[in-house]
């Protein structure tokens, strides 16, 4: 079952893989990285109500269990909830943050209309050696349903990535 899951996910098909995980968890209660899986296929589904109660859940089985506060931040942002999204962008931030994290994060500080704050974000994404301007584009686009849902003009977009790429000139 495990490796089912692992399949499907690899496929994006995450309506077989929760369901497949939801198999699982009956036969390993107590394994939390299976829960997250479980709230991972509902936040890719878009299923975000849901996907927090899974990770609030495991929050609270095991309130050291870090995995869970990247995900919770991100359904905060995709349901609007731009305060409870920042302030658990604000944990993962003090603890290891990657360029995603400052990419959200800054996602969340241009919806609250502090885009000061977004690009010092953005820009602290593109000083990972691994990670440059074309692919903080790619994301933009993926998010932009979600920026735009979160009141960024899409007009906007074009223009804060011209202001990041002329800036690291």
């Amino acid at each position: 079952l495990r490796n089912m899951g692992l399949c499907y996910r690899r496929l994006e098909n995450y309506e077989e893989a929760l369901e497949t995980y939801k198999l699982l968890v009956t036969e390993t209660p107590d394994d939390l990285k299976i829960e997250s899986l479980i709230g991972y296929c509902n936040l890719k589904l878009e299923n975000y109500e849901t996907a927090l109660q899974q990770y609030f859940k495991i929050e609270y089985k095991d309130p050291k269990y870090s995995n869970v506060i990247r995900p919770i931040a991100w359904c905060y942002f995709a349901q609007g909830e731009l305060d409870k999204s920042e302030k658990y962008f604000m944990k993962v931030l003090d603890a290891n943050p990657d360029y995603y994290d400052y990419i959200n994060y800054g996602h969340v500080k241009w919806a609250m209309g502090d885009r000061k704050s977004a690009i010092e974000n953005y820009i602290l994404s593109t000083n990972y050696s691994n990670f440059t301007l074309s692919d903080l584009n790619k994301i933009m686009e993926d998010d932009m349903s979600l920026l735009l849902k979160n009141g960024i003009d899409k007009d906007e977009i074009p223009l804060m990535m011209d202001y990041l790429r002329y800036s690291q000139k």
